[in-house]
């Protein structure tokens, strides 16, 4: 399970593994970014062994922050 949010300047993400005792915090100084979140399941697989399913950094929270900068620019 899993919880983001942020204020303006920060973004924040926690997650928890609670059947692997494991728990995965990450914090921006930046609020428009979808990094805190994917950061979380990078640093969880990595630490838990698991299967890489996705590019949780170079695509997915990248792509993902190109779209709300670009979203924000647009108003």
């Amino acid at each position: 399970m899993q919880h983001d949010g942020g204020n303006p300047g920060c973004r924040s993400n926690v997650a928890f593994y609670p059947d692997d005792d494991l728990v995965v915090a990450c914090l921006t100084n930046i609020n428009i970014t979808d990094l805190p979140s994917k950061q979380s399941f990078y640093i969880a697989n990595g630490l838990l062994g698991l299967h890489k399913t996705d590019d949780w950094i170079n695509v997915t929270a990248l792509k993902r922050t190109q779209e709300m900068y670009g979203m924000v620019a647009k108003l």
